[in-house]
C-alpha cells in the first residue's frame, strides 16, 4: 500500500482544497464589495452555462488515469506514455474546438442566457474570451493532474493545485477591486496556465526518476490504437462524469431562472460554504482511485477493507466539517454581507442536510469507476439530475428559492443512497 503513496495522496488533496477555501472567501468578499450579489449571481450563471460545453468531451482524462494507472511506472513507462499521449492530444483538439465553438454561441446568444437585464449582458460580454480561454485550460491541466495522480503522484497534483490557487489569489486580489469579475477571470486563467506548465513538467521528472526514461518532452507517443482502446471506456465513464458533475450548473441554473440574480448570488455563496468542505474530503476518497484500480483486480478483500476504511472516515469527518460549516454560517454571513442574512443560513443547512447524505456514496463511486462497472454511477447520477430538476421545478410554484433549495437538497440524498446500495453489491460479487 506504501507504493501507492495513499496516505500523502489523500492528505495532499485535502490540504489542497482548504486552501480553495480561502480563496473563495476572499475572491467572493471582493466580488461582493465591488458589483454584490447580482455579480456573483452572474459569474455563477456564465460558468454553469460554459459547463454545459462540457457534454461535448469525450472523456479521454478519465481514460488515462484507469489505463495508466494499471501500468507499473517503473517497469512500463513508455506504455504509460502512449496512453498520456494519445488522452492529451484528443483533448487538446477537442477542447480548442469546444472553446472556440462556446465562444461564439454565447457572444451570439447571450440575451437568452441572460433574458431581460442588459446590464448583466453588458458585463458579461467582454469575460468570454478570458472565460473560454481559461476553461480550455482548465480542462488540460486536468489531464495532466490526472497524469500525476496515475503514477500514484497525487500529492504532487495537490500541491500543484496549491501553487494554482495562491496563484490565483495574488491576481485577484489587487485586480478584484479596479476591474470587478474580470479580474476573477484573470485569476482563473493564471491558475491554470501554471498547473498545465508545472504539471506537465513534474510528471516527466517523476517519470524518469522512476524508469530511468520518460519519452521526450512532447507529447508525441499517442496512436490511434491507443486511442480506441480507451475510447469505450473513456465515453461511458465521461457520461457517468458529466451525468454527476451537470448537477451542479444546472441547479444553479434554474435557482437563477427562477429567482433571479441576487437569489442565485446567495445560494451560490450557501452552495461554495458546503460544497468545498465536502469536496475537501470526497477528494481525498477520490486520491484513492488508482490504488483502488490496482487492488481490485489483485487482492478483493483489501479492496474492501480500503472501502470501509474510506466510508468510515467519510462519514466522520463529514458529520463534523458539515455541522461546523452550519454552526459557522452567521459568522460568514457577517464577514461576507456585513449582515446577518437568513437566506444564507437556511440555504446552509438545507445543503449540508443533502450533502452529507450524498458524501456517504463517494467511495462506492470511485468502486464503480475503479472495476469500470459505471452502470450504477451514472444511473444514480441522472436519476438525482431529473429528481433535482422536478423538485425544483415544483418548489419555485410551493414557496420560491427555500423550497427550491430543498428540493435541490432531496435529490443530492437520493443520490447519495442509491449509488451506496448499487456499488456495495460489486464488492459482496
Amino acid at each position: 500500500m506504501n507504493s501507492f503513496n495513499l496516505r500523502r495522496n489523500v492528505v495532499s488533496t485535502v490540504i489542497s482544497f482548504g486552501l480553495n477555501l480561502v480563496l473563495v472567501f476572499v475572491s467572493y468578499r471582493l466580488v461582493i464589495r465591488h458589483g454584490g450579489l447580482e455579480a456573483v449571481g452572474l459569474w455563477a450563471t456564465l460558468r454553469s452555462w460554459i459547463f454545459i460545453i462540457r457534454l461535448g468531451d469525450a472523456g479521454m482524462a478519465n481514460a488515462v488515469v484507469r489505463y495508466a494507472a494499471a501500468c507499473d511506472p517503473l517497469s512500463e513507462p513508455m506504455r504509460i506514455r502512449r496512453y498520456v499521449d494519445s488522452g492529451l492530444a484528443m483533448n487538446s483538439a477537442l477542447f480548442l474546438a469546444l472553446s472556440l465553438a462556446g465562444w461564439a454561441i454565447f457572444t451570439t446568444y447571450l440575451s437568452h442566457i441572460l433574458p431581460k437585464q442588459p446590464a448583466a449582458q453588458a458585463a458579461a460580454l467582454p469575460l468570454l474570451p478570458i472565460l473560454f480561454t481559461s476553461f480550455f485550460l482548465e480542462n488540460i491541466s486536468g489531464l495532466v493532474m490526472g497524469c500525476l495522480r496515475s503514477i500514484h503522484r497525487g500529492y504532487v497534483a495537490a500541491w500543484i493545485s496549491v501553487a494554482g490557487t495562491v496563484t490565483q489569489l495574488a491576481v485577484v486580489v489587487p485586480l478584484v477591486p479596479r476591474v470587478g469579475l474580470a479580474g476573477l477571470a484573470w485569476g482563473y486563467f493564471a491558475q491554470f496556465a501554471l498547473m498545465l506548465g508545472v504539471g506537465w513538467v513534474l510528471f516527466l521528472v517523476y517519470l524518469r526518476r522512476g524508469a530511468g526514461e520518460s519519452g521526450g518532452a512532447l507529447p508525441i507517443n499517442g496512436s490511434w490504437s491507443v486511442l480506441k482502446e480507451m475510447f469505450v471506456y473513456s465515453v461511458t465513464s465521461q457520461v457517468a462524469n458529466l451525468s454527476n458533475g451537470i448537477f451542479e450548473p444546472l441547479a444553479k441554473i434554474m435557482v437563477g431562472r427562477l429567482g433571479g440574480l441576487e437569489a442565485l448570488g446567495i445560494f451560490e455563496l450557501a452552495w461554495r460554504m458546503v460544497a468545498l468542505p465536502r469536496n475537501a474530503i470526497v477528494s481525498g476518497v477520490q486520491a484513492a482511485v488508482p490504488a483502488t484500480t490496482r487492488l481490485i483486480v489483485s487482492d478483493l478483500e483489501a479492496t474492501r477493507a480500503l472501502y470501509r476504511r474510506s466510508l468510515r472516515l467519510t462519514m466522520t469527518a463529514g458529520l463534523g466539517v458539515l455541522i461546523t460549516v452550519v454552526i459557522a454560517s452567521p459568522v460568514v454571513s457577517w464577514l461576507w454581507l456585513e449582515r446577518l442574512d437568513t437566506r444564507l443560513v437556511i440555504f446552509v443547512a438545507i445543503l449540508a442536510t443533502g450533502f452529507f447524505v450524498n458524501m456517504t456514496g463517494a467511495p462506492a463511486f470511485t468502486i464503480g469507476v475503479a472495476s469500470g462497472r459505471l452502470g450504477p454511477n451514472i444511473q444514480s447520477a441522472l436519476i438525482s439530475v431529473a429528481l433535482m430538476m422536478a423538485l425544483a421545478s415544483l418548489g419555485s410554484l410551493l414557496g420560491g428559492v427555500i423550497s427550491i433549495t430543498a428540493g435541490i437538497a432531496f435529490a443530492l440524498i437520493f443520490g447519495g443512497i442509491y449509488i451506496r446500495y448499487r456499488n456495495e453489491r460489486v464488492l459482496e460479487e
